[in-house]
């Protein structure tokens, strides 16, 4: 097995895993086009995507930031179109979904919590 920086080739296998692994989570119900957007978004500096590889298969992944207090906010902000797009394929297929979505964005704020160290 091998960990290693995800890269742009990476992204399909990642949104399987995490399709595979969370079936029953809200997140999920979003589909492909929002978690193809989403992980490829943490390709770019101050996040980073790691993958897990058995014999050239993505079997894991791990996604994080330092900092969740503007890591949301920028990620959104620099993808915002790919996003856009994301959300009206939702829109049409899933509009309860936005409306949850926008409900917990408030809450995310207030847990200002830097969860790794430099």
């Amino acid at each position: 097995m091998n960990v290693s920086v995800a890269t742009k080739k990476d992204i399909d296998s990642i949104v399987e895993v995490h399709l595979e692994s969370f079936p029953s989570f809200f997140l999920t119900s979003l589909g492909k086009p929002f978690f193809k957007t989403f992980y490829k978004a943490f390709l770019k500096n101050p996040a980073i995507l790691l993958v897990l590889e058995d014999e050239g298969t993505v079997k894991g992944f791990a996604a994080g930031s330092r900092d969740n207090r503007s890591f949301f906010p920028k990620l959104l902000k620099n993808n915002w179109v790919e996003f856009a797009q994301a959300g009206m394929k939702i829109l049409l297929t899933n509009p309860a979904a936005l409306k949850r979505m926008a409900s917990n964005a408030g809450k995310s704020e207030k847990n200002n919590l830097i969860f790794a160290k430099p």
